[in-house]
C-alpha cells in the first residue's frame, strides 16, 4: 500500500498537469533538504507546493526548514502552498485561478 503523501503527490501532479499554461515537476527529497515537493509555473508565475500527508504534519520538526524555504520563495514573488488531502481542492482552485496579469 502506498503512503498517504505518495498518493497525494500522484493526485496533485495529475490535477496540476491538466491546467493550461503550466509546467510541474516533483522534486526528489534526497536532492536538497527543505526544497518544496512540487515546483511549477502557472501562467508565468512560479509556484512551490509542500505536500503533507495530513493537516497536522506541519508540526513535524522537519517543517522548519521547509517553512523557511517557502517564505523565501514567497518573498521573491512566487506563490507557495502547503497542501494535504483535506485542503487540496482549495489549493488547486487557487492555483488554477492564477493569471500573470494579477501579479504584474
Amino acid at each position: 500500500m502506498k503512503k498517504a503523501e505518495t498518493r497525494l503527490k500522484e493526485r496533485c501532479l495529475t490535477d496540476l498537469r491538466k491546467l493550461p499554461n503550466s509546467w510541474w515537476v516533483k522534486i526528489q527529497q534526497v536532492v536538497i533538504r527543505g526544497t518544496p515537493d512540487i515546483l511549477g509555473v502557472k501562467d508565468g508565475i512560479f509556484v512551490a507546493i509542500e505536500l503533507k500527508s495530513d493537516k497536522n504534519d506541519v508540526h513535524d520538526s522537519r517543517f522548519k526548514l521547509q517553512e523557511y524555504n517557502l517564505n523565501c520563495i514567497g518573498a521573491a514573488g512566487g506563490l507557495v502552498f502547503v497542501a494535504h488531502p483535506e485542503n487540496w481542492d482549495e489549493v488547486l482552485a487557487k492555483i488554477a485561478s492564477v493569471t500573470k496579469k494579477e501579479h504584474l
